[in-house]
């Protein structure tokens, strides 16, 4: 069984189902760096100290409390934030049903699997599991998670079912883009519009690498066995655009000998030099 965040029960109407949830992401195979002391070359423990006295303190032996007025807290002990248990603490209970492009990406938060808790709860899962597949809708719900009542969405994914914690309106930071301050000129538009066209392809992510873990990896091995450190890469910071069409048309042409054999034809006519005519009957390209 995998690890699980979160057990409880999903809810739909009077149908319901025990789950559990498990992290869809990991960050196990990153390296990670600690602070360790120069002279010891021990690591660093970071250990509770009371702010007043400088007294060194045992976890074990700390509460939670909240700061009322400055200096003055409100001590809450472990029993009482356990005997805080609302329905979403255990229900996943599913109250609303939208389109899949009704989600703005940017509430988005972290994504779990959902399994079925046990062998008796696999037909009810799976029936709402198909029924949200069928009607090609996400479920909207909240669960108590990490002291604190989340939105989540809850959609069909391959055999089963994933859910996404989602961010609440007050958490995301509205936008404070402006309007272009002057018309764009429309045939830098077609000229950026064609060469996104010649770099159409599908999502992969098996294509994207995290280059600084790789440096990170062989700086330390490196290190480890005594080796000349690896070359540093010169990075050239990119010069200002003076001249944005000239740039635009460099670009375009540069695409040329990376575009794939099948080419997307665009919409637009961007005109960087008239050709010469011909009298040979020209094939006409397919799209895409």
């Amino acid at each position: 069984m995998a690890h699980a965040y979160w057990t409880g029960f999903l809810r739909l109407s009077l149908v319901s189902c025990p789950i559990y949830l498990s992290p869809a992401i990991t960050e196990r195979e990153r390296v990670t760096l600690h602070q360790i002391n120069p002279k010891t070359h021990n690591r660093i423990k970071l250990q509770p100290v009371d702010a007043e006295t400088g007294e060194e303190l045992d976890r074990a032996d700390l509460i939670r409390g909240f700061e009322a007025e400055k200096g003055k807290y409100i001590e809450i002990e472990k029993d009482e934030l356990d005997a805080l248990k609302i329905e979403s603490s255990r229900v996943l209970e599913l109250s609303r049903f939208i389109e899949r492009t009704d989600i703005n990406p940017l509430y988005l938060d972290t994504p779990y699997y959902v399994y079925p808790e046990n062998k008796q709860a696999e037909e009810a899962y799976h029936v709402i599991a198909a029924a949200l597949a069928k009607a090609d809708r996400i479920g909207l719900g909240q669960i108590v998670a990490s002291q604190r009542e989340r939105p989540v969405a809850l959609q069909p994914f391959e055999n089963g079912m994933i859910l996404s914690t989602l961010h609440t309106a007050d958490e995301v930071r509205a936008a404070e883009f402006q309007a272009p301050k002057k018309k764009l000129d429309a045939q830098m538009i077609d000229i950026a519009s064609t060469i996104i066209d010649r770099y159409v392809g599908k999502f992969d992510p098996s294509v994207f690498h995290d280059d600084y873990q790789d440096a990170l990896r062989d700086l330390i091995k490196a290190k480890q066995k005594g080796k000349p450190l690896p070359k540093q890469q010169v990075f050239k910071e990119p010069s200002n655009v003076v001249d944005l069409m000239a740039v635009l048309k460099k670009s375009l042409d540069s695409t040329n000998d990376n575009r794939p054999q099948k080419t997307v034809k665009s919409k637009a006519k961007v005109a960087t030099a008239k050709p010469k005519k011909s009298t040979a009957a020209k094939p006409k390209r397919k799209r895409a």
